[in-house]
């Protein structure tokens, strides 16, 4: 029989007028102790002061603003209980006193921020008991289930967690220690507690776990209890030693993250590390967006659906978000959606941009690009299907028409629907997106103007657009600047295009709409399909690693994901040693190209029917020319298309020592010397 049977059964024998439940380390169960969480929430404070004063500091005038209030407390002969709200601002008195830390916070601010700040750490902490909650549940219809709790969070905050447990509604009472200057540990709580049951010499069950404070106070006070098992330590292990002899180290880092993914992430479609890169990403835009006092972020679509989602869940988890929110919008935007609206008059328009990445377009594909209908402009199909002839064009005074008027039209409304995603801010565009070029953000620069500056932040960069005077950041790897990181991330990184796509197409063109602008979207039953089945369970996936990863480093005492060569180096794993179901599943997607050629492409295929000869012929191919493995997408469905699947892990150790150990090495060598 478990414990929560017995419970049951104890509950079902005695039928008690009132349930005093304890809270910690029963109705939840922390991961890590309460020592540890001060310890975290000292880095976090000290990380959003950076500069001020260090972590150290920071913990040290916590626990003697925390002794000091305790003292006053029993002073005045109430029990050593007190607030989180009043320790915060004496934690800021001290910090200030000792450090000369003028925060331009006053104190109510910086106690909100302190407060949100425990409370993120909590949460993060925090494992609901599912099986207790159930019994104590199934009681509660003939039962007062009262919650009573030492700790120094008071009720206003502390509801906010039963509501994160979705627990809100089982308690009729919630009695805090801090509320009443009195505790469980004095037996003076209960009294207080046993007012709020209204009953005659009432029948009271204590559930706790503290032999003192949950059964020894509780009998004196005359309450039955059931006092349960203290929870188990973690199982010892390697990572679990590392991390707490030597927290800061990168093995004990990364062996932490990569327990986190592996323990949420664990769809056969795989790429669970790829929460990890997002992680680095996100937080890097948060911290770029915060220190340049951005108010909102415009999200571009389709990568940047699933940007934003991450980036809301890092708001409203990470400590380090704590304080005032950066708003954000989801843009519906193209490359084909912006070009036309960014082009000038057909007589003065080059189409330099387009001409330079598909040199090979027809009339045809260029109007098709523009998001121009070809069947009524009263060209020949033979002329459509030239190769760009900018003075036939412009010869038309039909075609010369409708570009104009639809140049224009769309110009307006794609202005319209910026100024409605932007919140009727005037200031600088903040856009986000995977990256590459940054390409649409010069058209949205051109269909803005230059008073208004655009400014991109990306997972990365590969060139810096047409424009030469655009701000735009790589956040994981930028050309202009190459960090020891950027091979790997620049690898393959269509990953991030294919795995991060929204559930919905591409970008057409824009229509007025009923109070405000329609996107007009091109919809295919392939892409949508694909979607659903292959690219959805994997984005499940991430976001639950995501949350995870967001938990884990919370309340760990060194940021976990803060190293970029143990961001890089989780992402090589995807990328180097791929799992044959991640393999399986690029192989099956179908990318369609809407803007030049406008086509699908598949991105490769098993290889499974090759035969013995085509893998020898294969094989001697590469030997002669081994670049042929990294002209042709991503090396491992190169190598697998070739029914090559067996060198997928020698290229994987080959690569990793290349781009992984030696870099690390010459930089631990380089650091030395200095």
């Amino acid at each position: 029989m478990t414990e929560t049977d017995e419970l049951a059964s104890r509950l079902e024998r005695l039928d008690p007028d009132a349930i005093f439940v304890d809270y910690f380390e029963t109705v939840v169960r922390r991961s890590v102790s309460g020592k540890q969480l001060k310890v975290a929430g000292a880095r976090f404070v000290s990380e959003r002061y950076k500069g001020c004063f260090s972590p150290a500091e920071a913990l040290a005038c916590r626990l003697d603003a925390e002794a000091e209030l305790r003292s006053a407390c029993s002073s005045t002969g109430a029990d050593d209980e007190h607030r989180l709200d009043d320790l915060a601002i004496r934690w800021r008195e001290l910090l200030v006193d000792r450090h000369g830390f003028d925060s331009t916070l006053d104190a109510e601010s910086f106690a909100e921020l302190a407060v949100e700040i425990e409370m993120r750490l909590e949460l993060a902490a925090q494992e609901l008991a599912v099986d207790l909650v159930a019994v104590l549940r199934k009681a509660a219809p003939h039962s007062r289930v009262v919650l009573v709790s030492d700790f120094h969070i008071p009720h206003p905050w502390f509801a906010r967690m039963l509501e994160h447990h979705a627990i809100d509604d089982l308690f009729d009472e919630v009695v805090v220690s801090c509320d009443h200057g009195l505790n469980k540990a004095s037996g003076r709580l209960y009294p207080v507690a046993l007012g709020l049951v209204d009953a005659a010499d009432p029948t009271v069950l204590m559930v706790g776990d503290n032999p003192h404070s949950d059964q020894k106070m509780a009998e004196k006070h005359g309450l039955e209890t059931y006092l349960l098992a203290p929870a188990e330590p973690p199982t010892s292990s390697l990572r679990l030693r590392l991390e707490r002899r030597w927290e800061s180290s990168h093995i004990a880092r990364r062996a932490h993250v990569r327990h986190v993914v592996k323990a949420e992430h664990e769809s056969p479609g795989g790429f669970g590390e790829l929460a990890v890169s997002l992680y680095a990403f996100v937080e890097r835009l948060h911290a770029e967006g915060r220190a340049n006092g951005v108010e909102r972020f415009l999200f571009l679509a389709r990568e940047g659906k699933f940007l934003k989602e991450v980036f809301e869940l890092y708001q409203d988890l990470a400590p380090k978000a704590s304080g005032a929110r950066i708003d954000t919008s989801y843009l519906m935007v193209s490359r084909r959606s912006t070009l036309l609206p960014a082009c000038g008059p057909l007589a003065e328009e080059q189409f330099a941009g387009v001409v330079a990445q598909y040199p090979n377009m027809s009339n045809r594909d260029v109007l098709s690009s523009l998001g121009i209908d070809t069947e009524g402009l009263g060209l020949d199909q033979s002329v459509l299907d030239r190769p760009l002839d900018l003075e036939v064009l412009r010869s038309s005074d039909h075609v010369s028409q409708v570009f104009e008027r639809e140049r224009l039209e769309q110009r307006e409304l794609l202005g319209a629907l910026i100024d409605e995603c932007a919140a009727g801010s005037t200031g600088p565009l903040h856009i986000v997106d995977v990256g590459w070029k940054g390409t649409m953000q010069d058209h949205l620069q051109a269909v803005v103007g230059a008073s208004r500056p655009v400014i991109g932040h990306y997972i990365g960069l590969t060139s810096a657009g047409s424009s030469t005077t655009a701000e735009r950041y790589g956040l994981l790897f930028d050309e202009a600047h190459p960090a020891s990181t950027h091979r790997i991330f620049r690898h393959f990184k269509s990953i991030f295009e294919i795995l991060l796509q929204a559930d919905h197409g591409s970008v057409k063109r824009y229509r007025p709409g009923v109070g405000g602008v329609d996107a007009v979207l091109e919809d295919h039953a392939v892409e949508r399909e694909m979607f659903h089945r292959l690219v959805a369970p994997v984005q499940d996936e991430i976001r639950r690693a995501f949350v995870s990863l967001c938990r884990a480093d919370a309340v760990a005492t060194v940021g976990i994901v803060a190293d970029p060569d143990e961001v890089a180096r989780a992402h090589a794993r995807m990328l180097f040693f791929p799992t044959e179901e991640e393999r399986s599943l690029m192989a099956q997607m179908v990318h369609y190209e809407n803007f030049g050629t406008m086509e699908f492409v598949q991105l490769a295929d098993q290889g499974a029917d090759v035969s013995m000869q085509g893998r020898v012929d294969s094989l001697v191919r590469i030997a002669r020319r081994p670049s042929t493995i990294f002209e042709n997408g991503w090396p491992p469905l190169f190598l697998a298309g070739q029914g090559l699947g067996g060198l997928v892990p020698v290229l994987g150790v080959y690569r990793q020592i290349r781009e992984v150990v030696v870099p690390r090495c010459v930089r631990r060598i380089r650091d030395l010397a200095i």
